[in-house]
């Protein structure tokens, strides 16, 4: 039988690492979209950049979202971490006490 090990301090000190990845992507993000609104519209309203705008501001607006979601996922992630940690380590409470009442 593969054994299993975790070590439920490690797991949980992973967590504040995820939380500030997510806070990053956030504000990378936020600083992006402050200066792409400063700019605007730069590529015209030409006929070159009406074909700019049909291949870009779609693709663009796709790419923030899922940059959004991102850190969102990465916050969550973290909390997951400490969720897994708290709940592996009470299940490993739980088996130690029943093993010892088979023992005692």
């Amino acid at each position: 039988m593969a054994g299993f090990r975790l070590d439920p301090a490690a797991l949980r000190a992973t967590t504040p690492r995820f939380a500030d990845t997510s806070q990053r992507v956030t504000s990378a993000l936020a600083d992006l979209q402050r200066v792409l609104d400063t700019e605007g519209e730069c590529w015209g309203h030409d006929k070159p950049g009406a074909a700019f705008a049909k291949g870009y501001v779609d693709h663009a607006k796709q790419t923030s979202a899922g940059t959004a979601n991102l850190a969102q996922i990465l916050a969550g992630l973290g909390a997951q971490m400490t969720t897994i940690a708290d709940s592996t380590q009470a299940q490993d409470r739980s088996a130690a006490e029943a093993i010892g009442k088979l023992t005692a």
